[in-house]
């Protein structure tokens, strides 16, 4: 781990606004530690920071926001974890069968079940939703997917939304139809306290 700041120069062609280097700088040790304690080593701490601090100065000049007028260490941190989680969530390890031994088959056949379940609820989205969904599962914020597609932010996150839970109202309806209910029994009357 290098404990030492790093000097941020510039991000993607872009210009690094001076206090969000100056924040980058302030929390470049912690950003070492977390990301060896979430991936295993902390080699692409810089290149999972460097993508947040474009996103934040992009963020502070859009707002107006003056130089070294607050404390930025908060924010930078929040959109590093983001970020982090984001990887970490899009990492696929190769695990070996053998060392799945302890997994009864109804898990895994239950973990198929579900990931079709999901893909075959995702083609029902319309394509905009689709596209919303996969900017987000790719760790952008809403502000992000409403500017790449065109909208407001209130706008897009409400049709998102209203799409899924038509489609989950239309799943658990389908699964109430498809769902067998045993016969009930008819007590004699002798039995149920009636007289």
């Amino acid at each position: 781990m290098s404990s030492r700041a790093m000097f941020w120069e510039h991000s993607q062609g872009g210009v690094l606004r001076e206090d969000v280097r100056h924040a980058a700088n302030n929390i470049w040790k912690s950003v070492c530690i977390t990301t060896c304690a979430v991936l295993g080593d902390d080699a692409e701490a810089a290149e999972i920071l460097e993508p947040c601090l474009a996103r934040v100065s992009r963020y502070l000049d859009a707002h107006g926001a003056a130089m070294f007028a607050q404390n930025l260490n908060a924010l930078l941190w929040v959109a590093f974890r983001r970020e982090l989680w984001s990887v970490r969530n899009r990492r696929k390890t190769p695990v070996a069968i053998a060392e799945c031994t302890h997994l009864a088959d109804v898990t895994w056949v239950e973990i198929i079940d579900s990931q079709l379940d999901f893909e075959r609820l995702v083609r029902q989205l319309s394509d905009r939703s689709q596209i919303a969904l996969n900017l987000r599962r790719a760790g952008y914020v809403w502000k992000e997917v409403a500017a790449l597609l065109g909208t407001t932010v209130p706008e897009i996150k409400s049709s998102f939304w209203r799409e899924v839970l038509r489609l989950k109202s239309r799943f658990l309806t389908s699964i109430d139809k498809t769902k067998v209910r045993p016969e009930r029994k008819s007590v004699p009357k002798h039995l149920n306290g009636s007289a």
